[in-house]
């Protein structure tokens, strides 16, 4: 218990990573761009300067870190290079004292219901004098009923834990990948929105070809909400369209291979392990 106290505090007091006119010299050399998430001259309009590779401007904090990962509500504050670390043992931690506290409980019940004879145990409905025998739905609802607070408590614990593994393995899921939550939402959101381009540009190149092979059929027009929505032009002519379609293409493969995500889990996990590490 002593240790989930020492992590919360420290996941808490422990600066995320703020960006300042002290750190922002350091901040800025410490992770490449990719030029796909994050691109040089990029100013933040409320920092007043060049935002970092990997750095965020969070809104409820109102200022940048680096190496942001989400604003979390469970520390009142936000989860970034420094302290990342602390976070990832306050959940693993966290998880452990719950599931403890699941172990506990289920060895309280067994003794319980030991003590008790339940198992087996015969039963007489008072009101249709019929006579049950306890299965064990018959006992766990009677253990509910005669101890109620108890059982939420196992109850939460169970729950709790469950939820808390989940998201400690998601997060290990990032390390792995070398991302942080906020790179893993803004890569998911550009990759379907590149993915919807090409299928665009590939449908609308096929059916251009179809027409001009076709003198009969009326000039094909792409919708004009489309092109609007995906940023090309409608006078673009096959070549500029086959163009375009490998440009997204490369487009696509940046996404796939960014300079900071690692080579493995385990020197990933070095990384968020030892922020002030050299990169590699």
């Amino acid at each position: 218990m002593t240790l989930c106290y020492a992590c919360y505090f420290a996941a808490c007091w422990v600066d995320p990573g703020t960006i300042n006119e002290k750190t922002y010299a350091k901040a800025v050399h410490r992770f490449p761009y990719d030029g796909v998430l994050f691109t040089k001259k990029n100013k933040c309009t409320t920092c007043k300067f060049e935002k970092p590779a990997r750095s965020k401007h969070c809104s409820m904090c109102n200022v940048c870190f680096e190496k942001f990962d989400h604003h979390c509500i469970w520390i009142n504050g936000c989860v970034g290079l420094h302290n990342y670390r602390y976070f990832l043992a306050f959940i693993f931690t966290h998880f452990l004292i719950t599931f403890y506290g699941v172990i506990v409980g289920g060895l309280i019940f067994a003794g319980l219901i030991e003590e008790k004879k339940l198992v087996g145990a015969k039963f007489r409905n008072n009101a249709t004098g019929e006579t049950i025998e306890a299965d064990w739905m018959f006992i766990i609802n009677y253990m509910m009923y005669h101890y109620h607070a108890f059982s939420f408590v196992v109850m939460l614990c169970m729950v709790c834990s469950i939820m808390l593994f989940i998201f400690f393995v998601y997060h290990m899921y990032l390390v792995k990948g070398g991302l942080t939550t906020n790179e893993k939402v803004k890569l998911s959101q550009m990759q379907h929105y590149l993915d919807k381009v090409l299928s665009f540009l590939q449908e609308w190149l096929r059916r251009k070809k179809e027409f001009e092979t076709d003198e009969s059929k009326d000039e094909f027009k792409p919708k004009k909400e489309a092109i609007e929505y995906y940023g090309v032009k409608a006078e673009m002519n096959t070549k500029q369209i086959e163009d375009k379609i490998k440009s997204v293409k490369k487009d696509i493969e940046k996404t796939k291979n960014l300079p900071y995500t690692g080579t493995s889990f385990w020197g990933n996990l070095y990384q968020v392990m030892f922020p002030n590490a050299p990169f590699p």
